[in-house]
């Protein structure tokens, strides 16, 4: 139908057209190709033009009004409040100073202890790795039912009696097991998370944590490296460098520097009781389970905040 209509429209000025080439092509024949030229482009741009120009139109007002359908529902579902009391309540308890740059991934939060300059920094992309969290496959369960043919024997007839006890008769109506008889909800043996199916699962994920530790009139700065996941700390990594410039590795230089510099071994290769000491020289500076529960629970709550943010700058591009 679009290239019938647009045959339609171009037919009569094509006509006129070439009836108005024809005669001047006695007249100027060294100047045919230029009038031509000039004469054709316009008439198929033009017609094109008005037509995707309404269609563009009508399509982006549909995609603002979803924009914006999308940013009101973001914005009544984000319990804000609750996020932004436990933010100031851990902040108070451990003395750590936010930094949250609108629009930026990484978020840092920095601290003076004694003579000590902690900067603790992470990113709002592992949000990306989060996965739900499944109930663990019970291995002793699984073999003690291979083993204890007593048991299975026992079970196997208990579901045949109560199968008698609920199956009908012809003489009358069904027995019912005095268990049958309650709710789900209100037996002892079952739990109310058996209820939730999926959307009872919590989801979680591992957040990558830089610890880095300098002092002030020494030279050198500790570089470590942990994954905040399920309410702890592990610790991967603690690297030795010469300055904090060389460990934070912001620029290009510096980056090159650090790349061919030893990074120590992996933090699970040392001694258990040196892992021990290290795990309280963190938790003494504020960098433990509570860091652990914050950082995924922070992050969570920037990505939100990102999300609605790029709906609107989008929205407003839109427009």
């Amino acid at each position: 139908m679009l290239s019938m209509r647009l045959v339609a429209r171009a037919s009569p000025r094509a006509f006129a057209q070439q009836c108005l080439r024809t005669s001047r092509q006695v007249a100027s024949p060294l100047r045919l190709s230029a009038v031509q030229t000039a004469w054709r482009q316009p008439t198929t741009t033009r017609l094109a033009s008005a037509f995707s120009t309404s269609s563009r139109c009508f399509q982006n007002d549909e995609l603002v009004a979803k924009l914006r359908s999308e940013i009101s529902l973001e914005n009544e579902a984000t319990d804000t409040e609750t996020y932004k009391s436990g933010i100031k309540e851990f902040l108070e308890s451990t003395q750590f100073n936010l930094h949250d740059t609108p629009g930026q991934e990484e978020v840092v939060l920095t601290k003076k202890y004694n003579n000590e300059n902690i900067r603790v920094s992470f990113s709002i992309a592992d949000i990306n790795n989060a996965q739900p969290t499944e109930e663990p496959y019970d291995e002793d369960n699984a073999l003690y039912d291979e083993d204890g043919a007593e048991t299975s024997e026992y079970a196997q007839e208990s579901r045949s009696n109560k199968g008698a006890i609920n199956s009908s008769t012809r003489s009358g109506p069904a027995s019912t097991a005095p268990e049958d008889r309650l709710a789900p909800a209100d037996r002892e043996e079952l739990d109310e998370d058996d209820f939730e199916g999926e959307e009872g699962q919590d989801v979680t994920f591992p957040c990558q944590v830089n610890i880095q530790v300098t002092r002030d009139g020494h030279p050198g700065a500790l570089d470590i490296a942990a994954v905040a996941d399920s309410g702890d700390l592990v610790i991967e990594n603690v690297a030795y460098f010469p300055s904090g410039e060389v460990a934070e590795g912001a620029t290009s230089e510096m980056r090159n520097k650090r790349r061919g510099l030893y990074s120590g071994p992996p933090f699970g290769n040392l001694d258990v009781e040196l892992q021990t000491m290290m795990e309280k020289y963190l938790e003494e500076r504020g960098v433990g389970v509570q860091m652990a529960m914050f950082v995924p629970e922070y992050v969570d709550y920037k990505e939100q905040k990102e999300y609605v943010r790029w709906l609107e700058n989008v929205e407003q591009f839109m427009k």
